[in-house]
C-alpha cells in the first residue's frame, strides 16, 4: 500500500495489561490530530487479531512501548520487545521503540532493558526513546 494511502498515522503497539501509557498518550495524539489504532480490546479473539494485523499493514508508524504491565509476576511483553526489535532492524524509518523503564522493575530487568535500548539505538536510522513525549520528534 502506498505511504500516502495509509489509514493510520500510528499503531499503538507494545505493553498492555494494566499499563496506563495509552491513557496518557491518546489525548495528546487526539489534540495533535494524529490518527491512531489502539489494539486493546475488552476481549481478545480472532476478530481482534485480524483487525490488529490489518491495522499494522495500514499504519505509517509502528510504536512499540515496552513498559511494566502492572500485573503481578509479569514485567514486560516479550512479544512486544521482539516486534520492536524486528521493526527497528527491518523498517527503522517506520518503527518507534519507547522504553519506559521504572524503578519498580527488578534490577536485572532494568539492566536488560537498558542494554536492549542501547543496542537498538545503534541500528542505522533507529527511532528509540525512553519517554512518551520523545516520540513526537518523529511524527
Amino acid at each position: 500500500m502506498a505511504e500516502h494511502l495509509k489509514k493510520y498515522d500510528l499503531f499503538l503497539g507494545g505493553t498492555c495489561g494494566n499499563s496506563r501509557w495509552r491513557r496518557r498518550l491518546i489525548p495528546i495524539l487526539e489534540t495533535k490530530g494524529i490518527i491512531y489504532f489502539n489494539p486493546v480490546v475488552a476481549e481478545w479473539n480472532s476478530t481482534a487479531q485480524k483487525r490488529e494485523d490489518e491495522a499494522k499493514q495500514n499504519s505509517h508508524f509502528m510504536l512499540f512501548v515496552i513498559a511494566d504491565p502492572n500485573k503481578n509476576g509479569q514485567h514486560i511483553s516479550a512479544y512486544s520487545l521482539v516486534e520492536a526489535t524486528v521493526g527497528i532492524c527491518k523498517q527503522p524509518e517506520h518503527t518507534i521503540a519507547c522504553f519506559l523503564i521504572t524503578d519498580d522493575m527488578p534490577q536485572h530487568l532494568q539492566s536488560a532493558l537498558k542494554k536492549c535500548q542501547q543496542e537498538l539505538q545503534q541500528q542505522e536510522n533507529s527511532k528509540v526513546c525512553n519517554s512518551l513525549e520523545d516520540i513526537f520528534q518523529w511524527l
